[in-house]
């Protein structure tokens, strides 16, 4: 069984003015397990985005927070009501990092020890 949530995440949402990495929030669906074992949806919701104006040259930063938001929320909804409750489609969930603590976490840990 899954419990599933909206979380936060740091990336480059585009470049800055200077040609430097714009970073923002991104937003995404994250499938956590009762041992704290959690998987990332592929799918991510930047909260802005970067661009160079068409008509006059110029450097922008369209924010959308309430957009990402909103993209999310629809998408959770539906793997609320279309997952089946034991079996995540590894086409579109990534395993990542285990919840700090948690029994994941702690044979994660012990399995590396015992690789050395």
């Amino acid at each position: 069984m899954y419990k599933f949530s909206i979380v936060t995440n740091i990336g480059v949402l585009g470049k800055t003015e200077d040609g430097g990495p714009y970073r923002g929030e991104i937003l995404s669906i994250m499938a956590e397990t009762k041992d704290g074992s959690r998987f990332s949806h592929i799918t991510e919701f930047p909260c802005a985005s970067t661009g160079i104006d068409d008509d006059d040259g110029s450097y922008f930063v369209e924010i959308d927070i309430f957009g990402a938001c909103k993209r999310a929320e629809t998408l959770l909804d539906e793997i609320e009501d279309c997952i089946i409750p034991s079996e995540l489609d590894p086409e579109y969930w990534t395993e990542v990092s285990p919840v700090f603590g948690s029994p994941a976490y702690q044979s994660m840990n012990i399995a590396a020890i015992e690789d050395i």
